[in-house]
């Protein structure tokens, strides 16, 4: 048997793996035995700068919009409090910036005078997703004007302020889509749960090969996302060694 010492880096897939275990068994404890959703709040890439710039303000403004904006539905169509357990997550399956929020959420929750459970209408259906997603566009972007306006979030100069400005309308006039959907199996939200948690960029199953100065790892695209399973079209990606580097970095 190997026991590994412990170098807590967190891009290590090792010392991960083990803090992602004991996270798990942390939220088991917890996990209620009633049906769990899926639901990705996902940003806009014209905003990572503003994310890299600005990561405490702009990164509790994300999981405070999201909150904020399930709970302020699910009063509307349900009258309760629903549970929300969210991860963050900085990039995409080809180690790009991309910005988003796993949460896992209740069906149902305690009705607003914390007398009752409430159920959702459907085991397929929480929330009006359409709306939802509006309700989350115009939230976080209103939110990042208010960050500007207490000076939360100072910007370079006028003309910076004047820019985000720009982006801010051209992003509430764009559609924003929220993914939400039931887990097949109440007991599947925590395997689920574990590879979203102390994650790192990349894992060493992804990877194919290192030689030349290039790297080659295998990736899922969703934009190809295959019937069975929910999950893109695997293929592989080659990067030069310094392209790899700067995106593991991110």
């Amino acid at each position: 048997m190997f026991r590994y010492n412990s170098c807590r880096d967190r891009h290590c897939n090792q010392c991960q793996k083990y803090e992602r275990a004991k996270w798990v068994e942390q939220q088991k404890v917890m996990q209620l035995p009633i049906p769990y959703f899926h639901i990705v709040f996902t940003t806009d890439h014209a905003l990572n700068t503003l994310f890299r710039d600005h990561k405490r303000a702009m990164y509790d403004l994300l999981f405070q919009t999201a909150s904020e904006v399930l709970q302020a539905k699910a009063k509307a169509e349900l009258g309760c409090e629903l549970g929300i357990t969210a991860v963050l997550h900085t990039w995409g399956q080809q180690i790009e910036e991309h910005i988003h929020l796993h949460c896992i959420v209740t069906g149902g929750g305690l009705r607003l005078d914390r007398q009752k459970w409430v159920k959702p209408k459907s085991k397929h259906y929480l929330l009006n997703v359409v709306e939802l997603s509006a309700a989350y566009r115009d939230k976080l972007l209103a939110g990042i004007e208010r960050l500007v306006q207490r000076q939360e979030m100072v910007l370079a100069d006028e003309a910076a302020e004047a820019a985000l400005s720009s982006l801010l309308a051209e992003l509430r006039a764009k559609k924003w889509e929220v993914f939400i959907k039931p887990f097949a199996n109440p007991d599947t939200v925590t395997a689920y749960l574990s590879r979203y948690v102390h994650p790192v960029a990349i894992s060493n199953y992804r990877l194919e090969s290192m030689e030349k100065g290039l790297v080659r790892f295998r990736y899922f695209d969703n934009r190809e996302r295959a019937e069975v399973g929910g999950k893109g079209k695997e293929k592989v990606l080659t990067l030069t060694g310094e392209e790899f580097i700067r995106r593991f970095l991110l």
